[in-house]
């Protein structure tokens, strides 16, 4: 009985000192280093999916990170960073009050641009920019400065060709397709083909027995991520499917 005493209270200072759900202010005496590290520790910990993570330790994390850099932390970029996965969380904190919700957009918003400024190049911060923006055009023109950065930011190739194939159906297929052939990753794999799939049926030239390929797609699928995983299904798939696809008149159409 005793030991399982001894146990639980072990059990219950490891995850007092764990940083789970912390809300501590720090000493007042802080470097901005200092406050930055405090500041991450807080935002890593209570993140939305984070076991005993919570809002008012999410909130904190914020209000350090803020501190932080009006303190003259020098690693803004690495800082507004970490600004902007605390609002992302809070973002899922907030959902349910429209309000609050908005407000956050907001903030998120404001310290995005900053970002932005600092850092102009950087293929991560500009991915993430765009996914904050509602006008097509102008997602595009920062997909498509993501792309000459990285080209293997395959997510990017992929968004830049969906919004591409909405003028240029050959080109936009072409970008998708080059998604398809360079991610490794199986559920982004059936993301982008069904993406694909939904591009030609669009433009008139739906693949023949286009249920077939959703079938050999899902058992691509499942051999990779079953078990130990066959790494020759989805590149086998892959390779078929895309050679199907470029067989179709739309992927050699001529834009209006």
């Amino acid at each position: 009985m005793r030991t399982k005493v001894v146990g639980t209270l072990a059990a219950f200072v490891l995850l007092a000192t764990s940083g789970f759900g912390q809300t501590s202010k720090p000493p007042a005496t802080q470097t901005p280093a200092q406050q930055f590290a405090h500041a991450k520790e807080l935002i890593d910990n209570n993140c939305i999916d984070c076991e005993g993570g919570t809002r008012d330790g999410m909130e904190q994390g914020i209000k350090e990170m803020k501190q932080a850099i009006a303190g003259g932390y020098q690693d803004k970029v690495a800082a507004y960073k970490l600004l902007d996965d605390a609002y992302a969380s809070m973002d899922t904190y907030t959902e349910k009050d429209q309000k609050e919700n908005a407000a956050n957009k907001n903030e998120r918003a404001q310290s995005m641009s900053e970002l932005v400024k600092l850092a102009p190049n950087d293929p991560e911060v500009l991915e993430t920019y765009a996914d904050s923006v509602n006008d097509n055009a102008e997602k595009a023109k920062i997909l498509k400065r993501v792309v000459e950065l990285d080209p293997k930011r395959s997510d990017a190739v992929y968004g830049l060709g969906l919004i591409t194939a909405q003028t240029d159906v050959a080109q936009g297929m072409r970008l998708v397709e080059q998604a398809i052939t360079q991610q490794k990753d199986a559920e982004a794999v059936v993301t982008y083909v069904q993406g694909l799939m939904g591009i030609m049926e669009a433009h008139g030239c739906a693949l023949p027995d286009a249920t077939k390929w959703q079938d050999k797609m899902n058992t691509a699928y499942d051999k990779s991520t079953r078990g130990a995983g066959d790494p020759a299904a989805m590149p086998e798939f892959k390779t078929q499917f895309l050679s199907a696809v470029r067989q179709q008149h739309c992927a050699n159409a001529v834009p209006k």
